[in-house]
């Protein structure tokens, strides 16, 4: 599908909508549609949109100035007209073969009407053209901005015919209901769709791990499990296999649960081998090949990747059964992470509030249940964050039902 987004900017230019601009493109990008950005002033880093630069769209332009200024002092006249027929003129040659067209804040804000207007022109002479009207803010009802009660100033309290509506939150679609005395529409005339958010790109992760993140889709999971040792048979780490099985038998939808093994066998020693390969045959035998990852697999872990790693999990699994102090229970803490560790003396001898102590030889579907109880009472906030405002599943769940609409009459 060819889609146009349109604002008065985009970034590099620093702004709540711009950010969103960039994330609609680039996810719309990366699903194969053909996407158009038009704009003031922008840059797209983005190799599969095209930024198209419409400087008079800006409100800082000369044009726009004298246009605005015009209305602000009396009734649309040649500045303002001269403007929206410009304006018109070059988003139609810009929009031409464009089959949906998401405007961003252009219809409810007071910053330029001469392109508000130009926009209406255009969406009522459109023919198969879709126009989504994207509301972010409300100038009209924001007590900040004195909107005159008059023509064109009017057209920011209007729900314009042609164009169809969606609302960043539901405070925000009421106030759009009653400013244009719409309460008694159906709900689908203007539909909520949030702001969301990568979580990747605030986690600061190292480029190993955010690639290794994303592809397994670690923090879209209910469940992950951090194992901080190297592969040795003291370190006991089938029963954190046998954990991972349990809450995959708890929660059994595809990929709910992860573990992730950071230590590499030591080719020098011929028991760490035997043991790797031993808990190799262990993933088979449990069918936990989509949840078990021995990340050196992948990628030879450094400090600052195992730092990434506990940014991506819910706890760590410490479950050895020789330890001469154990340092991850440290580590764990600094990053707010619950610990799940055998009840052995040196672990026991630290005292961390963060610590779980775990009966080594209690069954292993017993202690699922423990874990699955503290990760979901610590971990609820990113997990709900990541269910409802990831723009993974924004796009998944709205945005993309959106797309396969039909044109409304």
């Amino acid at each position: 599908m060819k889609i146009a987004l349109l604002h008065y900017s985009y970034p590099p230019i620093i702004g709540g909508v711009e950010t969103v601009l960039e994330h609609h493109a680039s996810r719309l990008a990366d699903r194969g549609h053909e996407v158009r950005i038009l704009c003031a002033s922008g840059e797209c880093n983005q190799s599969k949109a095209t930024l198209v630069c419409i400087p008079e769209m800006g409100a800082n332009h000369p044009l726009t100035k004298a246009a605005q200024q015009e209305i602000l002092t009396g009734e649309a006249g040649c500045q303002f007209i001269a403007l929206r027929d410009r304006l018109k003129a070059q988003l139609i040659e810009h929009l031409q073969g464009i089959e949906l067209v998401f405007v961003h804040n252009l219809l409810t804000m007071p910053f330029n009407l001469a392109c508000t207007e130009a926009l209406r022109q255009i969406a009522a002479e459109s023919g198969q053209t879709r126009f989504v009207s994207w509301v972010h803010d409300l100038a009209a009802i924001n007590p900040d901005y004195a909107i005159p009660n008059r023509s064109p100033w009017n057209l920011l309290r209007q729900r314009l015919p042609h164009f169809e509506y969606v609302a960043v939150s539901e405070l925000r679609r009421g106030q759009f209901a009653k400013l244009t005395r719409a309460e008694g529409t159906l709900d689908g005339e203007c539909q909520v769709i949030p702001n969301g958010i990568s979580a990747l790109d605030f986690l600061n992760l190292t480029p190993s791990v955010a690639q290794f993140a994303s592809r397994h889709k670690i923090l879209e999971r209910e469940s992950v499990l951090l194992c901080p040792a190297r592969l040795l048979k003291r370190k006991n780490l089938e029963l954190a296999l046998q954990i991972i099985a349990g809450l995959k038998t708890l929660s059994p939808a595809p990929a709910s649960c992860a573990c992730l093994i950071t230590g590499a066998s030591d080719p020098h020693n011929s028991e760490s081998i035997a043991y790797a390969n031993a808990l190799r045959k262990k993933v088979v035998e449990l069918n936990l090949e989509d949840e078990v990852f021995f990340v050196s697999d992948f990628f030879a872990v450094t400090n600052p990747d195992l730092v990434s790693l506990y940014e991506v999990s819910d706890a760590v699994m410490y479950p050895s059964l020789q330890e001469g102090f154990g340092i991850p229970l440290l580590e764990a803490a600094v990053h707010r992470l619950p610990i799940f560790c055998s009840a052995i003396e040196p672990l026991k001898e630290m005292a961390l509030s963060n610590a779980i102590l775990l009966d080594p030889a209690a069954p292993a579907s017993d202690l699922a249940v423990t874990v699955k109880k503290v990760i979901k009472a610590t971990s609820t906030s990113r997990k709900d964050v990541l269910n409802r405002f990831s723009w993974e599943a924004i796009f998944a769940n709205q945005i993309e039902p959106l797309l396969r609409e039909t044109k409304r009459k």
